[in-house]
């Protein structure tokens, strides 16, 4: 599944991991790796607003979710859609 590009206001772009579409909202599904720091943690917490601002719901799974735990992700995801 290829990645999805979002261009907002300030004219920075993200790259979403997952884009959801479903009738008129619009879900970003974001996968942390397990090696997050504080840098990348301040990146994600402005990158979230700026997704927010532009009518998206931010939705993030840590990768040790992702792999151990994925019924619980998918079934997460299913209830925020």
């Amino acid at each position: 599944m290829p990645q999805y590009w979002v261009k907002v206001k300030d004219q920075k772009s993200y790259r979403l991991d997952f884009a959801i579409f479903i009738n008129d909202k619009k879900y970003d599904i974001e996968v942390d790796g397990a090696m997050a720091h504080k840098n990348m943690e301040d990146y994600d917490t402005l990158r979230d607003i700026h997704m927010r601002m532009e009518g998206w719901s931010v939705r993030r799974f840590t990768a040790n979710d992702v792999n151990n735990n994925l019924e619980k992700v998918v079934e997460e995801i299913k209830r925020l859609c």
